[in-house]
């Protein structure tokens, strides 16, 4: 395994690679691609093809996997609540 340095930044990079392992550790295939439009090397059970894709991008798959994604909810997903604008607002209960 890689030895980290002590400070803040080394503890951003820890917690990416461990992010990347699990994230190879779950996600077995995808379409995903580049800013141009090329198609991204597949998941292999490696973090390798992770550590390709922008933080933005690893936070997503993150948020995706555990079911705390917009796209997710409403299918048997008990996300957490959101107050971003691409999500329709809590509706209360009808009496």
């Amino acid at each position: 395994m890689r030895s980290f340095p002590a400070g803040p930044l080394a503890l951003v990079e820890r917690a990416c690679a461990d992010l990347c392992q699990t994230l190879a550790a779950r996600i077995v295939a995808w379409t995903w691609t580049d800013d141009a439009g090329r198609p991204l090397p597949a998941p292999d059970g490696t973090p390798e093809p992770f550590r390709r894709l922008t933080p933005h991008e690893l936070l997503y798959l993150n948020h995706v996997l555990q079911g705390d994604h917009p796209a997710a909810r409403g299918k048997g997903s008990s996300g957490s609540p959101t107050t971003s604008s691409d999500t329709e607002p809590p509706t209360s209960p009808k009496n």
